[in-house]
């Protein structure tokens, strides 16, 4: 439909129009903008319509891209995308166009591709069922905080708590500002070493934690400058292929459960009741004995 403005305008220029406005019209060059995971396709289009979501927004690429005679130019940027709390990756409708039916201008890194993979792994993850989302021990990088462990999930409001490696901090944050890590080819090293150290929060108790193959001894000591710790456990622990790990103390005492991040292990008690989580950093000063 033609306004005012369209008309009192005789000098060649460039329309700007949204997608479902150039249904059924056609122009010699078409440019497409801001082609970036989580703008288009729309993030929120996928996260509350799910897969019917994410097929209309192809949808609309594929309305957009046939509006072209001649050439159509597809646009990404960089920066900071703040409606979805991450850095600006390619769209995953340019990684859909098959070899030789595209010509790239510029240099665009082959890790930029890679990040987008890793967002579209997480949105196919969050399309499922509700317990698809987030879960306990999963390895997720916020944009400011860095790498931690998620430690309690609430899917009714979307948030989780997480573990932060490098400041120790426990944080109640929203999915949307998480990126998800896979840790499940991590190849676990545990035999022979030292952990020691670690807090959810300022009070947590001091740890230090040693493993030899299949058994462990970790001390626990509320004041960390005291020589003497309060409790010491002994047991064994078990790890599996997602490297989940399982310790389980001799006797009566605790036992924990956890999970191991390369240099960091986070564990906690493996009581409904225990709400304190351990995060402890590996070290090489040290051997079991």
């Amino acid at each position: 439909m033609d306004t005012n403005v369209d008309k009192s305008i005789t000098n060649r220029c460039v329309k700007l129009m949204t997608v479902h406005q150039s249904k059924g019209l056609e122009f010699p060059y078409v440019f497409i903008a801001e082609l970036n995971e989580g703008i288009f396709p729309n993030y929120k289009a996928i996260r509350y319509r799910k897969e019917n979501g994410l097929e209309e927004e192809r949808r609309l690429m594929y309305v957009a891209s046939t509006r072209a005679e001649k050439r159509l130019f597809l646009t990404e940027s960089e920066g900071f995308n703040f409606h979805v709390g991450i850095n600006k990756y390619p769209s995953r409708f340019i990684l859909e166009i098959e070899n030789g039916l595209i010509n790239v201008d510029g240099d665009i890194k082959q890790s930029l591709y890679e990040e987008t993979k890793k967002l579209i792994a997480l949105q196919e993850r969050k399309t499922g069922e509700a317990s698809a989302d987030f879960k306990m021990w999963d390895y997720v990088v916020h944009e400011h905080f860095g790498e931690g462990a998620v430690t309690t999930v609430n899917q009714e409001d979307e948030s989780c708590e997480v573990l932060f490696f490098k400041e120790r901090k426990t944080r109640h944050l929203k999915y949307s500002v998480l990126k998800y890590v896979s840790t499940q080819n991590i190849i676990p090293a545990i035999a022979w070493t030292k952990w020691e150290e670690c807090g959810g929060d300022n009070m947590a108790p001091s740890v230090v934690c040693a493993f030899r193959d299949t058994d462990f001894q970790m001390s626990i000591n509320i004041n960390a400058d005291a020589y003497e710790p309060i409790v010491v456990y002994t047991g064994r622990y078990t790890i599996n292929e997602l490297c989940d790990v399982k310790m389980d103390s001799e006797g009566r005492a605790a036992s924990f459960i956890g999970h191991y991040y390369g240099d960091y292990l986070a564990l906690k008690e493996n009581s409904e009741n225990s709400e304190l989580v351990y995060l402890l950093s590996i070290s090489d000063r040290w051997y079991y004995e």
